[in-house]
């Protein structure tokens, strides 16, 4: 398969060349980072933007994503301050599973009412 007519195709330009990281088998965006690299898109020719990015990451940057999730779009209009909302992100959903799972294993550590309680 020609890669330039895959639009899924994605390339993490930053990576040592033994260990590269691209989305042609899994259709994937290669993970982020925050100190290196770019990420092109090949089909493209072109650098993926901030905005994509934030995109990817389950912010909701586009008018549409924002009324699915009930919030107003966050304006992204400067690429520096688009890379300083993103830092070390990961996916809001995930961070959403994450706080469940840590809410589900809260439980009160039952004491006799004369005990006192261990420091």
């Amino acid at each position: 398969e020609d890669p330039d007519r895959d639009p899924n195709f994605i390339i993490h330009l930053g990576d040592n060349e033994s260990h590269a990281c691209w989305s042609a088998r899994s259709g994937r965006v290669p993970t982020f980072r925050t100190g290196s690299g770019k990420l092109w898109l090949v089909q493209r020719k072109r650098w993926l933007t901030g905005r994509e990015k934030m995109s990817c990451l389950g912010l909701p940057v586009d008018a549409r994503v924002a009324g699915a999730m009930g919030v107003p779009p966050l304006p992204a209009r400067d690429p520096e301050r688009q890379q300083r909302v993103l830092g070390n992100s990961m996916h809001f959903s995930t961070v959403g599973c994450v706080q469940l799972v840590a809410l589900c294993c809260f439980a009160k550590i039952p004491r006799e009412c004369n005990t006192p309680a261990r420091v």
